[in-house]
C-alpha cells in the first residue's frame, strides 16, 4: 500500500479508525489480530549446535582421523598435539559464529519500549509492543516513533532518521500527499527507530512489528545465507585432496612392501606413519596464526576484526560499496563559503564588511540549534557575533514556508530576522544591503543572486539566504547567502587512489540527492553514472547485474537496494566490501564478502559486519585490504613448504619400495621429519614480512586456487629435487643403518633450507631478501642443532634409531642440502626465461 500517496482521510478510512483514535476495546481485538509490535526472532542456533557444527569441516575430521592413527601406531605425543590443534580450532570457531548470532536482538533492543496514543480521545502511555495498526500516535521532540505511520498533523515535526537511512540531517515532516515513494523521500511518513528531534505532531500507525520498515530489515538479515570464504573453499579442496593422497599411499606402501616380502604388520605401521606425514597437522594452527597476527596488526590501527576469515576474504575484495555520509564525509556539516556584496567569498571571521557582519548575526538570531544545518551556521557566526540579543517572538519554519523568522530586540530596535531557502527568500525582499548600504533589489541583482546559488548548489552545498528588516517577512533587506556542506575526509581521496592502484573499484551508494552525491564523488576522484533509487526499484536483479559495472554513483537508495546493488556485483563474479554505519546496512552488510561497520554506527551495524573501523577512517580499510593481501600470501607460503617437504617423503618411500630397496626411513623419523618441519618453520612464513608492490598487484580472481602455476611448479621442482637428492646419498652408503641416518638427517635439512624458497614464490629470493625473516633466519640454525642431537646424544640415537655421524659428514651433508636455494634460483630465472621468450 502507498500510504503516502493518499490524504490522511483517506488512511484512517482505509485503517477503521478516526482522529480521535480506536477504543480499548478495539485495540485490544486487532492486537489479537495483528500480534505484538516487536520483531520476531529467527530460530535460534544454540551453542551445542554451533560448536559441534565446527566438526563437519573436512580439514578437522581429516586431523581426527590423522590422530586415531596416531594412536594406532602408539604415538601419543603426536595424537595429544592434533587433537589440541583441532579443538582450538573448533573453540576459535564457536566463538565467532556464535557472537554473529546477536545480530537480530541487536535490532529488537532499538524498539521503543513506550508510546503515545490516543485511546478514545484521550492520550494514554501504554508499552510500545502494544501498539496496532490504527492508533494515532502522538509525538514530541525526544520521542522514540514506535510503529510506522502515516503523519496527520505536524507542527514542524523534525525526525532524525540517520539510524535508518543513514542520513545526518533531520527530515521535516508533513502531512500533505507525496507522490515520490523512496524511503528518504516520504516526508509524509514517520518510521518505527527514528527520533523525533524537533515539533510535535499526530501520525496513524498503519504497520508494526515485522511490517514496519526495521521488520523488513530483520527479515532480509535472516534471509541472507553467509557463504564460505575463498580461503575456506580452497582449504576444504586441499583437505579432499591430501585424505584421498593419505588413503592412496597408505594402500600403495601396504601392497609394495607385500609384494617384496615384508610383514603386513610392519608394512601397515610404515602406511599409516606416510599417510599421517601427508597430511599437514599444523595446518588450521598455521591459518589461525596468520589470521589472528593480522588481527592484532590491524587493532593497532584502529580496525577491529569480528571475523577472522573476513581478514583473508579482504586480500581477494575488488569492489567497495561505500556509504557518503560520515564515511568518505565527516558527518558534519560546515559553512564554507558566503555571497555578500556581489561576490563570493570563503568564509573566515577576518572578513572586513558591514555586510558580512549582519549577514553572520541574521544567522546567529533566526538560529534554534536544532539541526546540523542550524549548529554549523551558529558555529560560523559565533567567530564574528559575540553579542547576544533578545528574542521577542518566532515565526516557526516549516516545510511549506521553507523559512523561518525570529523578532529580536536589538539595541532598542525591533529587528526581524528570516532564514531560509534562498527562492523563498528572495520573494519576501525588495532591497538589499551592498557595501554597508541599502538599494533597490531590482532585477539584474535577482538574477545575480539566483546564479550563485546555482554556482553554489553545483559544489554540492547547501544554501541558506538571509534577510533582516523592520517587518517580518515583508520589504525585508536581502543580506547575502551562506553554502554548508558535509566535507569529504582529507584522507578519503588518497585511500580511493590506492584502492584503484590495486585494482579496486570504490562505489559510492547514499541516501543523499544525487547532485550532492556526484559533486562530492567528484571531489574525491570517482566519476562514473548515478543511478537513483527511484530507478533501481523498477529494474529487476538481472538488468542491474547488466549494467552494475557502468554505475559509480547510486542514489536516494533504501535498504532493499543496498543489498540489490551487493549481489549484483557478486553476480559478476566481483568479491564484494560494504561499508555502513546504520541499521539500513546491516542486511548489505551481511550478504557482503566483507561486511565493514563504522565504529560511531550502530550495534546493529556492527554485529551484522565482519570488521569494525573505530576511527571510521576509510584509509583503515584500504590497510585491511594490505593485510588481508599479506596474510593469504604467508596462508600460500606455508602450504607450499609444508607439501613440497611432505611430498618427498612419501616419494622416497614408494620409489625405495618400487625398487626393491632396503627401507630408507623409519616410521618414527618419519613423524619427527614431520613435526620439525611443520611446527615452527612453517609457523616463522606465517609472519613473513609483506612485499613492498604488494598493493600494486591486482586482486584475486574469485575461485582461484590458492594453487597457482607458480607454487605447482614450485612444489613439483622441490619434490623431483629433494627425492632425487636424498635417495642418490642413501644409496651411496653400503651400511643401511648408516644410510638411514643419513637419508633421516639430509631430508630435515633440505626441509628446513627449502622453507626460505617459499618465502619468494614468484619471484627472486633476492628480491625478498635471505634474511629479512628474522624468526626463520633464528630456527632454522636451532632446529639444525636439534637434529644433531638426535643423531649424537645416545639415548636419542636409541629411540631414532640412528648412528653418530663424523663432522666430516655433517658438513657435507650441510652443504648439500643448502645447495636447493641456488638450483629453485636457477629454475625461477630458466622459467621467466622460457615465459619472456617470443612464441611461448
Amino acid at each position: 500500500m502507498r500510504w503516502h500517496s493518499l490524504t490522511p482521510e483517506e488512511v484512517m478510512e482505509l485503517l477503521k479508525t478516526s482522529p480521535e483514535g480506536l477504543s480499548d476495546e478495539e485495540a485490544r481485538a486487532r492486537l489479537e489480530e495483528y500480534g505484538y509490535n516487536v520483531i520476531s526472532e529467527a530460530k535460534r542456533v544454540t551453542a551445542l549446535r554451533i560448536f559441534i557444527a565446527q566438526f563437519k569441516n573436512v580439514l578437522i575430521v581429516l586431523l581426527i582421523f590423522a590422530s586415531l592413527l596416531s594412536l594406532a601406531i602408539g604415538e601419543l605425543i603426536d595424537a595429544a598435539m592434533i587433537v589440541a590443534i583441532v579443538v582450538l580450532s573448533a573453540l576459535l570457531g564457536f566463538y565467532q559464529e556464535y557472537k554473529a548470532e546477536r545480530t537480530l536482538e541487536a535490532l529488537k533492543e532499538l524498539s521503543a519500549p513506550k508510546a503515545k496514543v490516543l485511546r478514545d480521545g484521550r492520550v494514554v502511555e501504554i508499552n510500545a509492543s502494544e501498539v496496532v495498526p490504527g492508533d494515532i500516535l502522538v509525538v514530541e521532540a525526544g520521542d522514540r516513533i514506535a510503529a510506522d505511520a502515516r503523519v496527520i498533523e505536524s507542527v514542524s515535526l523534525t525526525v532524525d532518521e540517520a539510524v535508518l537511512t543513514g542520513e545526518s540531517e533531520p527530515v521535516e515532516k508533513t502531512a500533505e500527499v507525496v507522490e515520490v515513494g523512496t524511503l528518504p523521500e516520504m516526508k509524509n511518513i514517520i518510521f518505527a527507530g527514528t527520533i523525533c528531534v524537533f515539533g510535535r505532531g499526530k501520525a496513524v500507525v498503519f504497520a508494526t512489528g515485522n511490517q514496519t520498515e526495521f521488520g523488513k530489515i530483520a527479515e532480509m538479515l535472516k534471509g541472507v545465507e553467509e557463504e564460505e570464504t575463498p580461503l575456506q573453499r580452497n582449504l576444504r579442496n586441499v583437505a579432499k585432496v591430501l585424505a584421498y593422497a593419505a588413503v592412496l599411499v597408505c594402500v600403495l606402501v601396504i601392497a609394495l612392501g607385500l609384494l617384496r616380502g615384508y610383514k603386513a604388520v610392519e608394512m601397515a605401521i610404515w602406511g599409516i606413519s606416510l599417510a599421517v606425514a601427508a597430511v599437514p597437522e599444523a595446518l588450521p594452527a598455521v591459518v589461525t596464526i596468520c589470521l589472528s597476527a593480522g588481527v592484532w596488526k590491524m587493532a593497532k590501527r584502529n580496525v577491529i576484526v569480528r571475523k577472522l576469515h573476513a581478514v583473508e576474504t579482504l586480500s581477494s575484495v575488488s569492489v567497495i560499496c561505500t556509504d557518503k555520509t560520515g564515511t568518505l564525509t565527516e558527518g558534519k556539516m560546515r559553512a564554507v563559503e558566503v555571497f555578500f556584496d556581489g561576490r563570493t567569498h570563503p568564509i573566515s571571521p577576518n572578513t572586513k564588511s558591514k555586510t558580512f557582519e549582519m549577514l553572520m548575526l541574521a544567522i546567529s538570531l533566526c538560529n534554534n540549534n536544532a539541526s546540523p544545518t542550524e549548529k554549523a551556521l551558529l558555529e560560523a557566526a559565533r567567530t564574528v557575533v559575540k553579542a547576544e540579543y533578545r528574542r521577542i517572538s518566532e515565526i516557526p519554519f516549516s516545510s511549506e514556508r521553507k523559512m523561518m523568522t525570529t523578532i529580536n530586540d536589538v539595541d532598542g530596535r525591533r529587528l526581524a530576522f528570516t532564514k531560509g531557502a534562498p527562492e523563498v527568500v528572495l520573494n519576501i525582499c525588495s532591497r538589499i544591503m551592498v557595501d554597508g548600504k541599502v538599494v533597490e533589489l531590482d532585477e539584474s541583482r535577482r538574477e545575480e543572486i539566483r546564479k550563485a546559488v546555482e554556482s553554489m548548489a553545483s559544489l554540492a552545498l547547501r544554501v541558506i539566504a538571509a534577510a533582516y528588516g523592520e517587518e517580518a517577512e515583508k520589504n525585508m533587506i536581502f543580506l547575502g547567502l551562506v553554502g554548508l556542506i558535509d566535507p569529504p575526509r582529507p584522507e578519503v581521496k588518497e585511500a580511493i587512489e590506492n584502492a584503484s592502484r590495486a585494482g579496486i573499484r570504490t562505489v559510492v551508494v547514499t541516501g543523499d540527492n544525487p547532485i550532492t552525491a556526484k559533486a562530492i564523488a567528484e571531489k574525491l576522484g570517482i566519476s562514473g553514472r548515478v543511478l537513483t533509487g527511484e530507478v533501481l526499484s523498477r529494474m529487476s536483479d538481472e538488468e542491474l547485474a547488466e549494467i552494475v559495472e557502468d554505475i559509480a554513483i547510486y542514489a536516494r537508495v533504501s535498504p532493499g537496494h543496498k543489498l540489490k546493488i551487493v549481489n549484483a556485483w557478486k553476480q559478476r563474479g566481483y568479491v564484494v566490501a560494504m561499508t555502513g554505519d546504520g541499521v539500513n546496512d546491516a542486511p548489505a552488510l551481511k550478504a557482503a564478502d566483507v561486511g565493514i561497520a563504522m565504529g560511531s554506527g550502530t550495534e546493529v551495524a556492527k554485529e551484522a559486519s565482519d570488521i569494525v573501523l573505530v576511527d571510521n577512517n576509510y584509509a583503515s580499510i584500504i590497510a585491511a585490504v594490505e593485510e588481508g593481501r599479506g596474510i593469504y600470501l604467508n596462508i600460500k607460503k606455508f602450504l607450499t613448504s609444508i607439501l613440497s617437504s611432505n611430498a618427498p617423503e612419501v616419494g622416497i618411500m614408494l620409489i625405495a619400495l618400487a625398487l626393491a630397496m632396503p627401507i630408507p626411513l623409519l616410521p618414527v623419523q618419519i613423524l619427527w621429519i614431520n613435526l620439525i618441519t611443520d611446527g615452527i618453520p612453517a609457523i616463522a612464513l606465517s609472519i613473513d614480512p609483506k612485499p613492498s608492490d604488494l598493493m600494486r598487484r591486482k586482486p584475486r580472481r574469485i575461485g582461484e586456487s590458492i594453487f597457482t602455476p607458480e607454487v605447482k611448479a614450485l612444489i613439483l621442482g622441490v619434490t623431483v629435487f629433494i627425492t632425487a637428492v636424498t635417495l642418490g646419498v642413501f644409496r651411496s652408503f653400503e651400511d643401511v643403518l648408516k644410510a638411514q641416518t643419513v637419508a633421516f638427517t639430509l631430508l630435515v635439512f633440505l626441509e628446513l633450507f627449502n622453507t626460505l624458497n617459499a618465502r619468494a614464490l614468484d619471484r627472486s629470493l633476492l628480491e625478498v631478501g635471505l634474511l629479512k625473516n628474522k624468526v626463520l633466519a633464528a630456527s632454522i640454525p636451532l632446529l639444525i642443532l636439534l637434529q644433531f642431537a638426535v643423531v649424537q646424544v645416545e639415548s636419542l640415537r636409541t629411540a631414532f634409531h640412528t648412528t653418530a655421524l663424523s663432522v666430516h659428514e655433517w658438513a657435507i651433508l650441510l652443504l648439500i642440502s643448502a645447495t636447493i636455494v641456488p638450483a629453485v634460483e636457477a629454475g625461477r630465472i630458466v622459467a621467466k626465461f622460457i615465459k619472456l621468450s617470443p612464441g611461448s
